[in-house]
């Protein structure tokens, strides 16, 4: 996977003038040193996020309506459905047959193909384990009843967690 947001080896093999510059000045010096044959590696710290339902019924149902589901709202459910599995998170999609994947992919000649199954929203939702519906929720939803463990799951989601 390419290295984002770095320049371009340049001719001399350096990716800047500075570099370039450091060097020569250790060459002249006689030091000797290697240039980016290392890779070091490093746990980037752990972050608290926060996430807002749209509704939280009654009942406990938490109901998150998505018109676009992005790939960073995917991934913040996936975190919540992984840390919190008790929370009963359903979406109302503007359009669940809407694709993630496109529909069409590069073929070896060059051209384009149309994928035989690309990912919707709501395979999206079947192979995590959401409910969903397209554009309102199901009147079943909202005669369900209260149920206290959803309460519990949901204080529990509320205290911020130590890193």
């Amino acid at each position: 996977m390419p290295v984002k947001n770095r320049k371009p080896v340049q001719r001399d093999g350096f990716r800047s003038g500075l570099e370039t510059t450091n060097a020569r000045v250790l060459n002249d010096a006689g030091v000797e040193f290697e240039y980016e044959k290392h890779k070091l590696f490093y746990i980037v710290p752990a972050r608290v996020a926060s996430y807002k339902p749209d509704f939280v019924l009654a009942s406990g149902i938490i109901l998150e309506t998505k018109g676009l589901f992005d790939a960073e709202d995917r991934q913040h459910h996936i975190l919540l459905k992984q840390q919190y599995p008790d929370l009963d998170i359903r979406f109302v999609f503007s359009r669940s047959a809407s694709t993630l994947t496109s529909v069409f992919k590069k073929s070896p000649d060059g051209g384009k193909t149309r994928r035989e199954d690309p990912v919707t929203y709501a395979r999206w939702c079947e192979t995590h384990g959401f409910k969903f519906a397209d554009k309102v929720p199901p009147k079943a939803w909202l005669l369900e009843a209260h149920e206290e463990g959803r309460w519990v799951a949901i204080r529990r989601a509320e205290g911020k967690p130590q890193l």
